[in-house]
């Protein structure tokens, strides 16, 4: 060919270079960076099992416990006296916590409704112990109640506060307060307040107030009325101006006035005649000395312990 070289060699232009530099580079395999997937784990964990949801939970140890207080206290030892009948609402209560239970029970007569009416309020939600949590509003709205009537004087929601340590302004506890009778709310002043029943002060007024109820006035609503009322209130039994009389079956103390109307003379003889004849002192022995005069004794009340 013209303008050949030595032996093999061809001229070419600078296009046909271009053209064989491309092809060069087209087939030239092209490095590939793959970033290297990580480690696979040598086992799955093992999935977490769903929670489960136990309404009404009760722990083992209380369940134990009902069922030897229901079979009669088998087993032995001391656990058999650890749980006792509430004679108020007839539930099974820790001894050690009877007196608390009295106590609560005696003073808010609504208690037992409160607590039955937030348990069925709670047995739709996904809480596992429903009696706890309502036990322990209820608690807490007795530890209001304690310190307003300790202290017989308004309290704000903040002073309620720094006093007892926990928030009364949300939820089923203020819901509580709102609607006991024994509380008093303010709106104005936005502050709690004890309400007693009757409203007097002084041993003077006591005594009106008892003269309106021939037929009987519980004694607890009457020394719920001021902090000194149940001094006053023994001082007029001692006195002998009122009569202080236990009812048998409820277990009330119900304080009467004194009617001179009913008054009668009564000669030793006769009173000497009356206390000869004698009373059995065990309820038993009571109960089987009327029915041998043909009288059926009134149903008692079970009793703690008894």
């Amino acid at each position: 060919q013209e303008g050949a070289g030595p032996a093999g060699d061809v001229e070419m232009d600078e296009d046909e270079r271009a053209m064989i530099a491309e092809g060069v580079t087209a087939a030239t395999p092209t490095a590939v960076v793959v970033a290297a997937a990580p480690p696979m784990p040598a086992a799955l964990a093992a999935p977490e099992p769903q929670m489960k949801i136990v309404r009404n939970y009760k722990k083992p140890e209380v369940l134990a416990a009902e069922a030897r207080a229901r079979s009669g206290g088998g087993g032995g030892g001391s656990d058999a006296v650890k749980f006792a009948v509430s004679p108020i609402t007839g539930e099974l209560v820790a001894v050690d916590q009877m007196a608390e239970h009295m106590r609560i029970s005696l003073i808010d007569p609504k208690w037992k409704e409160q607590k039955e009416a937030m348990l069925a309020k709670l047995r739709d939600s996904t809480m596992a112990n429903d009696e706890e949590v309502a036990t322990n509003v209820l608690m807490k709205q007795k530890r209001v109640l304690d310190l307003l009537n300790r202290t017989r004087k308004p309290l704000s929601v903040a002073e309620l506060h720094n006093e007892l340590g926990f928030p009364v302004d949300g939820g089923e506890l203020w819901d509580l307060l709102l609607h006991n009778d024994k509380v008093q709310y303010n709106e104005a002043t936005r502050r709690f307040s004890y309400k007693a029943k009757h409203a007097f002060e002084g041993r003077r007024e006591m005594l009106a107030l008892i003269q309106k109820h021939p037929d009987g006035i519980l004694m607890d609503d009457v020394v719920d009325a001021y902090a000194a009322a149940a001094t006053d209130a023994e001082a007029l039994v001692a006195a002998g101006e009122v009569i202080f009389l236990v009812n048998a079956e409820s277990r009330e103390r119900v304080l009467y006035p004194r009617d001179d109307t009913y008054e009668a003379e009564v000669d030793e003889q006769m009173a000497g005649m009356f206390h000869a004849v004698p009373i059995p002192v065990h309820d038993l022995d009571f109960d089987a000395a009327l029915r041998k005069v043909g009288v059926e004794p009134a149903p008692r009340r079970a009793t703690v312990g008894g």
